[in-house]
């Protein structure tokens, strides 16, 4: 029904002129109508609701559809909205499909964050870490397993993300990260977590307002919400915070979970902001379909 109101263009294609229609045209409503409270209503997805159902319950029809996506501003029709329980999983198991593994210089019990002056320790998406091990005579040797490609990697904690996996790496593997078969670098692992849903997306204190995001390198928060950081001191560390004093420590050495927002966690929340979408008051259909209907005459 959206495109039915758009202009058309001819095409040649091999010896035939075909007319298409040209869906190379964009109509938005202005941020003015969007933000006026009183021309719509908030709707809650419930699981199994869609565009089209919702169309046809506020509406009556399932193809003015198009009309929610505009309003919404969803560019797609899937993803755009909230996922149902079981989509929503699946969505999840393909994102967060490898281990989550903090790493560190080799030898080092700290973060290559913290370790080394470079924030990326050679480490870059699309690159292989492997399983490797030191021989008696001194070389080393690379293990089919376990490795895994890097998807994703977060220098602020120095924490990869992995896909196409095989084998299951644990704390005190050693590790290495090859570019075209060429190591860049050695690493430890600090701790793996099997199931990265599970793994931080930050440290805070809460999902959302002021106060949520926490520094990782930084202390506990003191009762004002107030962190020192690696290198500083304050009313609670009178000698200079060390690594062992931070946040991401107590995580990787003793599981705390206290300031941890998993994955999993974010992803839910993001989930639910999803859930509500913006149902246009059907008294202003007609005059939309109108003037769309005369936007794409002019075009």
């Amino acid at each position: 029904m959206l495109f039915d109101s758009f202009p058309t263009t001819s095409k040649l294609i091999g010896e035939k002129l075909v007319e298409l229609t040209d869906i190379i045209r964009k109509v938005v409503f202005s941020d003015e109508v969007i933000n006026l409270s009183d021309v719509y209503a908030e709707y809650r997805l419930s699981d199994g609701d869609t565009l089209e159902s919702i169309a046809r319950k506020v509406y009556g029809r399932e193809d003015l559809s198009w009309v929610l996506m505009i309003f919404n501003r969803l560019t797609d029709p899937f993803y755009s909205k909230s996922l149902s329980t079981v989509p929503f999983n699946n969505y999840l198991n393909e994102k967060y499909d490898g281990q989550t593994l903090f790493l560190g210089a080799s030898g080092s019990s700290f973060p290559f964050t913290v370790a080394t002056s470079s924030s990326t320790a050679g480490i870059s998406i699309g690159t292989l870490l492997l399983s490797k091990i030191a021989n008696d005579d001194g070389s080393v040797s690379y293990q089919r397993e376990p490795r895994g490609t890097i998807k994703y990697y977060d220098p602020r904690m120095g924490v990869i993300r992995l896909t196409n996996q095989t084998g299951k790496f644990k704390a005190g593997d050693h590790a290495a990260v090859l570019d075209n078969r060429v190591e860049v670098t050695s690493a430890s692992v600090l701790k793996a977590v099997d199931y990265s849903r599970e793994a931080p997306y930050f440290f805070g204190q809460g999902i959302t307002g002021s106060s949520a995001d926490l520094d990782p390198l930084g202390t506990t928060p003191d009762a004002n919400g107030v962190q020192a950081s690696i290198g500083t001191t304050n009313s609670a560390h009178s000698t200079s915070v060390t690594f062992g004093n931070t946040l991401l420590y107590d995580y990787i050495t003793n599981n705390t979970q206290t300031y941890v927002v998993t994955n999993n966690s974010y992803e839910q929340y993001l989930n639910e902001q999803k859930r509500f979408v913006k149902v246009l008051d059907p008294v202003f259909i007609p005059q939309i379909e109108l003037q769309m209907r005369e936007l794409m005459r002019n075009a």
